[in-house]
């Protein structure tokens, strides 16, 4: 009969074995849910950009208001281009969350953005209260030209995807 001290030291290098093989599966199994996530986030990514052309363009021709007859967003902006009115750019905001606010880019994980570009002027920002308070990247998923009021000019607008980020504090 051998000693116990033995027995042991025959059991050593299978004990090493199994640890090592509970270490290995447990690696690959956070491997597996961390590059779950990442496709996760990309599916959405993917899902946004392929309506994102469709729900751009019924942005712009959304209502700027609920009353009966009243211009759509695009032609909202095209004359905001003329008059620069201030009342007018925050029915635009305004009408601008309410759409974006109900669609599938306002979510845990992302949130919208519109820039406005003018020819000539600063770019006007329209963002969720999400993006206002996000440190993410964003990424660019439609984008749209209207006329401006110089007929060799166009305003572009664009709708914009904010990933998410980490939250200000």
């Amino acid at each position: 009969m051998r000693g116990s001290k033995a027995q042991i030291e025959d059991w050593l290098p299978l004990l090493f074995i199994i640890v090592f093989l509970v270490l290995l599966m447990l690696l690959f199994s956070l491997l597996g849910s961390s590059r779950q996530r990442a496709m996760q986030k990309g599916f959405e990514a993917d899902k946004a950009a392929i309506g994102a052309d469709t729900l751009l363009t019924n942005y712009a021709l959304y209502p700027l208001s609920s009353q009966k007859g009243e211009m759509s967003i695009g032609a909202a902006i095209g004359l905001y281009d003329i008059w620069h009115n201030n009342d007018q750019l925050r029915k635009i905001e305004s009408s601008t969350a309410e759409f974006f606010s109900k669609s599938q880019l306002e979510n845990d994980n992302m949130a919208w953005m519109i820039a406005i570009s003018y020819p000539g002027r600063n770019d006007i920002y329209i963002y969720s209260e999400k993006a206002a308070n996000r440190l993410a990247g964003r990424s660019l998923l439609s984008s749209i030209k209207i006329p401006a009021s110089d007929e060799k000019d166009t305003i572009t607008i664009s709708l914009l995807s904010i990933r998410s980020g980490q939250a200000l504090t």
